[in-house]
């Protein structure tokens, strides 16, 4: 943690005060490591009427539904370089960039 020079704020491990925005030295922000910030997308979908099917539907049935669900997904998604992240229940979270 150090203090800003322009402003005298506290700030951690940045290129820039939060307080008022000026450029810290360079040995603030030294201590990131290989992180890095970069733009990325981020997609959700999910099977429509899926809480309906899953009533008229058997558990086994669904489970089959589901299943082929997201692998159309991941079909979808993969080309596009987009890393499937996380399932959640019959959504999916997909990362690109």
């Amino acid at each position: 943690m150090m203090r800003c020079p322009s402003c005298s704020a506290q700030v951690v491990e940045a290129k820039f005060c939060g307080n008022c925005a000026a450029r810290l030295p360079a040995n603030a922000a030294g201590s990131w490591g290989s992180a890095e910030q970069r733009h990325i997308t981020v997609l959700f979908c999910d099977l429509v009427g899926s809480t309906e099917l899953s009533e008229t539907l058997g558990l086994e049935e669904y489970a089959y539904v589901l299943k082929e669900y997201q692998g159309l997904a991941v079909a979808a998604i993969e080309p596009f370089e987009g890393q499937v992240r996380l399932y959640l229940g019959d959504g999916v979270l997909a990362f690109f960039g």
